[in-house]
């Protein structure tokens, strides 16, 4: 099964530097700091935390704790960073350290809670005050501030104190140049009972507030057009509006005419088996059905989901590429639909098959839920389907995936995508055959390296590793200088259990030729699986092992980086690179012949251009799956061959 060479086309490259560092998160242990004081206060905790799944306390005792080395990176003048902090019981003074040459050498931002007040330090063997703040606002216990430091090359220092809601509190600057680098450090002073925290120190290279990626849109109409739809009819009563909305400042109404639209590209994210998403309805002035389509295959075939308020009623159907509808779940009581409210509709686009729909009124509560399995559509677009009674309009709002399996789409950011030694990372807009899902594709470029990565830690710790436990990408090693040698592809999956990591089988591609790279990691542990760190995929060409210290320089296209629950995009992935292997092995495959053939069984033999024969098995199990196996090699399709 060959898959051909790619081109690649004209590119249209965008800024790399729009991406994000994490200096420290705490998701690892505290095996990198030095302690001048008070070890025994400090360990990481799972709660309260800002982001992730561990935040440092220190409880009960003062402490210093800094790292000059361990850590991937470190603060440096230039850079604009911030890390979160909080106070409880009566702590009294938290404090943190950048430019760390040692615990007497630094820069310190001073908050002292009991006063509200912010102080800049220079230490240097003594103190010296470069700055404050100490009138105008209060600190509060129980809540996490964000520190923003604007550490300039001209030696300015600015430092920021926003609340927990993202407002300014206070800010002020002073100026020293003795430190343009060092490490990172802190100082918790505790009265009796009192704890400090700390949480997510990082840096973003465009300067503003870091944030953790927030939870991916499908559509909420900010964009105040519907240019990514299509109408199968009543576009003239399909507008943006102002008001009524549920976030934000847009919402779609339909008003006055039926009307059907749909889309399946153009917007950021689409909705994917192994997703749970979202949208908000409202219905007034006697709306009638109001359809919200998924797995959408144009203007004919999906799934949707129907509300019908003058009865009560909620529905799923399937419909097929022929226009038929068939009913998968129904309920008919036991709730009310109530006019000018914004309801909630939650659906989980099980991997294996599984639907289930809730509905959720105004104060969260689930109203009514239904269920039903069907494997037909496995990808597409979102529909809205609006059937409106005279005088009556229907309004949807915030379509949202609230539990994401995407690590990497790159259509409109790096997705939280880094790289490091020496290599360079960038969102390029073109042609790129085979491997580009839409518009974008992250390529990077391998300036003298034995074994470039790419890393993910904010996506990762996104997605629910436990219900989604197999990791695909679609991949594309464009050229490797100096050796035309296929390339082995890996990926690498840091957790918070014992060992710490676990490395998937290597995946051989050759150079000019895109493949799907997959990895179920459905055999790692439980534990593992609930502490997602850091995921990665590293590479390097097949005729020079890292070992060797071959420093390459080239190129490697990389994009659709997704976790799932349906193992059989997995099968698939490993299917496709195992005849690749094949023909990699043999030539091109030329012939199959069928030796013997049941209702349920079939066997054979690939025969390939150098004259070499491999044989398969192929088998309908009792319960529907498909048994494929080939050379050696066992192959499962769930529900049958895809």
């Amino acid at each position: 099964m060959s898959l051909g060479g790619a081109s690649v086309g004209t590119l249209g490259v965008e800024s790399v530097q729009a991406v994000t560092t994490v200096f420290e998160d705490f998701e690892n242990d505290l095996g990198n700091y030095t302690f001048a004081s008070g070890q025994s206060g400090a360990t990481t905790v799972t709660s309260p935390t800002y982001s992730g799944s561990y935040a440092l306390e220190i409880d009960n005792t003062d402490t210093e704790l800094y790292s000059v080395s361990g850590l991937d990176d470190y603060p440096q003048a230039g850079d604009t960073f911030s890390y979160r902090v909080r106070a409880t019981g009566g702590a009294d003074t938290v404090n943190f350290g950048y430019g760390v040459t040692n615990d007497n050498k630094q820069y310190l931002v001073k908050i002292h809670f009991p006063n509200s007040n912010v102080f800049l330090y220079k230490e240097d063997s003594g103190s010296t005050l470069l700055g404050s703040a100490t009138t105008g606002f209060s600190l509060s216990e129980d809540s996490w501030y964000e520190v923003e430091v604007d550490w300039s090359t001209n030696g300015d220092h600015t430092v920021t104190v926003l609340d927990d809601s993202g407002s300014t509190i206070t800010t002020f600057s002073g100026n020293d140049s003795t430190w343009s680098d060092g490490g990172i450090g802190f100082y918790a002073y505790i009265a009796s009972g009192g704890r400090a925290y700390f949480d997510y120190v990082a840096q973003s290279d465009t300067g503003g507030t870091p944030t953790p990626p927030s939870i991916p849109v499908i559509d909420d109409f900010e964009d105040g057009n519907l240019s990514e739809y299509t109408f199968s009819y009543g576009e003239s009563g399909a507008s943006i509006v102002s008001q009524p909305v549920f976030e934000g400042s847009n919402a779609l109404e339909i008003d006055g005419t039926n009307t059907e639209l749909y889309s399946e590209s153009g917007l950021e994210n689409y909705p994917c088996p192994g997703d749970i998403f979202s949208y908000r309805v409202r219905a007034t002035g006697g709306a009638d059905s109001l359809n919200f389509g998924y797995g959408v295959q144009g203007d004919m075939g999906k799934y949707y989901v129907k509300l019908h308020f003058p009865n009560d009623n909620l529905f799923l159907y399937k419909e097929s590429a022929g226009g038929g509808n068939d009913l998968l779940a129904v309920s008919t009581s036991g709730f009310s639909l109530s006019e000018d409210v914004w309801y909630q509709v939650k659906i989980k686009w099980g991997g294996e098959g599984e639907h289930k729909v809730t509905v959720y009124d105004e104060s969260n509560t689930a109203i009514t839920t239904i269920s039903a399995e069907d494997w037909t559509w496995r990808d597409g677009g979102i529909g809205y389907y609006a059937y409106i009674a005279s005088g009556g309009s229907a309004y949807y709002d915030n379509v949202v995936i609230d539990e994401t399996t995407a690590l990497g789409r790159f259509e409109s950011e790096m997705d939280g995508w880094e790289t490091s030694n020496g290599n360079s990372i960038s969102r390029v807009n073109g042609d790129i055959a085979g491997v580009a899902r839409d518009s974008h594709t992250l390529e990077v470029s391998v300036n003298g390296d034995s074994e470039p990565s790419i890393q993910n830690e904010l996506r990762l710790q996104q997605v629910n590793c436990s219900n989604h436990p197999h990791v695909l990408a679609h991949v594309l090693p464009m050229s490797v200088e100096g050796s035309d040698s296929p390339v082995s592809f890996r990926f690498r999956y840091h957790h918070g259990d014992t060992g710490g990591v676990e490395e998937s089988p290597e995946m051989i591609v050759d150079q000019g030729c895109s493949m799907q790279i997959a990895w179920d990691m459905s055999s790692v542990s439980d534990t593992a699986l609930a502490t997602p760190e850091r995921i990665e995929i590293v590479w390097y060409p097949t005729d020079h092992p890292p070992a060797d210290g071959f420093a390459y320089n080239g190129t490697v296209y990389i994009d659709n980086v997704y976790m799932t629950a349906v193992k059989n995009d997995v099968t698939y992935a490993r299917n496709v690179c195992k005849h690749q292997d094949l023909e990699r092995a043999h030539g091109m495959r030329v012939d199959e012949i069928i030796d013997t053939q049941s209702s349920t069984v079939q066997t054979g033999r690939y025969k390939y251009s150098n004259a070499a024969e491999v044989t398969y098995r192929i088998e309908k199990l009792g319960n529907g799956d498909i048994e494929e196996t080939v050379d050696g090699d066992t192959f499962l399709w769930k529900g049958g061959a895809q």
